[in-house]
């Protein structure tokens, strides 16, 4: 049985599925209906689409699934007329799964209907078209030909599956060619029809997403959103190629309070802050001797620190005098330290002021919003005066060891 519907002996109705579907998955959906027994109605608009099932027609319709109805549905309703179960209904409605089922009359539905409705639901949804060439080169230009859903990024010029090069491209508008279509406006469908600010590039399953499958969701309002930040992620990640490359070091060490983790994305976005872009080299870090200590005045947190830090600091400076490079310079550093202070000051110490490293500090509360990563600080912060910080040796037989390494 399909996970979208759940079927009792009595032959009740399927449950709503959580979320809208796509064409197979509708197309299974409705199967499983006439194969529990039920009647069904299927309500469109001009572009999407819902299903009310009944066991019997003395009881009353239930919502059974909304979402794309295209190919795979129009086969499977084709494959059963004979059944004489499968009603359909239109409605202008922009959420036909918001309508009241029992205020339609019941008429059967016909293949010939099903396929001329699914070409005017292709002709309102603009995957015909609609965009001069003009436009297609200044919005593919801005997409850098990739998918610009949110979490997408498809590459269109070649095939998912069969990698074959070619156009696998969507121009969607975002507000609808037509009036009639998902997020269509008397006044501004026309106006924007060729406008290249009202498009998206989008793959054919994104594109079924926003204009069939769960129209409502993806408001005008939400698509510009979509649009905007993809243009400025194409920007951010081609512009980084212009900048120089720094290898990666993370020092860090559980401290109470605070979480030691740190993402790539954190690290990308900080130093792209910083005009700088990741080196190939894998990140490194050291000085992290488990997740159970985190309490830096404790002597077991000091005891771990110690039996670790002997293999890190040869390790360490192997990286930095270039042996472990067959002796080449150093290359440029971006250095992410979140660690107990006493081990901070040891890091600096081995790391010195060499030029060409660059020390990335975290915010012990990220209170702007707009900020992406925690590492990345605004450039308004004003710097501390110089005397603001000082350094005291509260723990004798930790100075001691410290003293030792030091020296």
């Amino acid at each position: 049985m399909s996970s979208s519907t759940i079927s009792t002996q009595s032959q009740n109705v399927s449950r709503t599925p959580a979320r809208p579907l796509a064409d197979a998955e509708m197309a299974t959906t409705y199967e499983q209906l006439l194969t529990d027994g039920n009647e069904v109605l299927i309500v469109a608009n001009k572009f999407t689409s819902a299903m009310y099932a009944r066991a019997r027609p003395e009881v009353e319709w239930k919502p059974a699934g909304s979402g794309e109805f295209a190919d795979a549905c129009i086969a499977e309703v084709s494959a059963n007329v004979r059944k004489k179960r499968t009603f359909w209904a239109t409605t202008t409605n922009v959420s036909p799964q918001s309508e009241d089922p029992a205020g339609f009359a019941l008429v059967l539905a016909k293949k010939q209907e099903l396929v001329t409705w699914l070409k005017g639901s292709e002709q309102v949804t603009g995957r015909f078209g609609h965009a001069s060439p003009e436009v297609k080169r200044e919005v593919a230009y801005h997409a850098a030909n990739r998918c610009q859903f949110s979490g997408c990024g498809k590459d269109l010029g070649m095939h998912t599956a069969t990698g074959a090069k070619g156009t696998f491209s969507y121009f969607a508008h975002i507000v609808a060619a037509s009036a009639d279509g998902p997020r269509g406006d008397p006044v501004e469908s026309e106006k924007l029809v060729n406008d290249p600010t009202n498009f998206l590039l989008l793959c054919d399953e994104c594109h079924r997403l926003v204009d069939k499958v769960d129209p409502a969701k993806y408001t005008v309002a939400r698509l510009r959103e979509i649009r905007l930040q993809s243009i400025q992620d194409v920007r951010r990640a081609l512009s980084t190629l212009q900048y120089p490359d720094a290898d990666v070091l993370c020092i860090l060490g559980n401290v109470t309070g605070q979480s030691p983790h740190i993402s790539e994305r954190d690290i990308d976005d900080s130093l792209w802050k910083s005009r700088l872009r990741r080196s190939p080299l894998n990140i490194e870090y050291c000085f992290s001797f488990g997740g159970a200590h985190h309490k830096p005045h404790d002597q077991s947190y000091w005891s771990a620190a110690f039996s670790t830090l002997p293999f890190d600091l040869v390790m360490l400076q192997a990286r930095l005098n270039g042996v472990r490079t067959g002796g080449t310079s150093r290359r440029r550093l971006a250095v992410y330290p979140l660690h107990g202070t006493s081990v901070l000051i040891l890091a600096g110490r081995l790391l010195g002021d060499m030029a060409g490293t660059h020390v990335f500090q975290p915010h012990r509360n990220k209170v702007d919003e707009h900020l992406e990563t925690r590492w990345a600080w605004p450039d308004n912060i004003a710097e501390p005066a110089p005397d603001k910080f000082k350094v005291k040796f509260l723990n004798h037989f930790r100075s001691k060891v410290l003293r030792r390494i030091f020296s």
